[in-house]
């Protein structure tokens, strides 16, 4: 009996050090956004093999409770909505003798564009107005279908299928 305690202790004490090392692991990657997971790896104490092949890590099932417990899909969810509807903003200057319904006019023509505030200074008439922050939203989008796993990434290729009088119209329009 004697070995099997000690063998289950040893275990757990294994077991406990591989967690830690695996917050640790998360917690390097959270601070560190952009940096490899293999050099996250080795700055908290793995061994450069296992660092070579961090799949081994992060597809274990403790790695995904781990996701779970400090990444819940419900926050996840909550910021990726932000993203999505990401928006920032801008100033636009026009002559002061501009009229106010014809600056609102011109900024909200753009699609997503909602003005804000304008502000005579001088000579200027200062236009706030929000925009739609179109590389946060992209990115947000491109993560939302790598997730649905409908995303292929930069080495994707598209197609389309023409029917035959389409092609035609092409080559016309290239004088093919």
């Amino acid at each position: 009996m004697a070995n099997g305690k000690t063998e289950v202790q040893v275990q757990t004490t294994t077991k406990k050090k591989s967690s830690i090392r695996k917050k640790m692991l998360l917690k390097k990657l959270v601070e560190n956004g952009g940096k490899s997971v293999s050099k996250a790896m080795i700055e908290v104490g793995y061994a450069p093999a296992t660092a070579k092949n961090p799949q081994k890590i992060t597809k274990s099932k403790e790695w995904n409770e781990l996701m779970d417990e400090y990444l819940p899909d419900s926050e996840l969810m909550r910021v990726h909505k932000e993203l999505i509807n990401a928006a920032e903003i801008n100033k636009f200057d026009f002559p002061p003798t501009e009229r106010n319904s014809k600056i609102k006019e011109t900024i909200e023509s753009v699609a997503g564009c909602r003005l804000h505030h304008i502000h005579l200074y001088l000579s200027v008439k200062h236009a706030y107005y929000s925009s739609p922050d179109n590389l946060t939203r992209t990115k947000a989008i491109e993560a939302a279908y790598k997730l649905k796993n409908k995303y292929k990434g930069e080495d994707s290729t598209i197609t389309h299928k023409f029917a035959k009088e389409d092609f035609d119209q092409i080559k016309l329009v290239l004088g093919a």
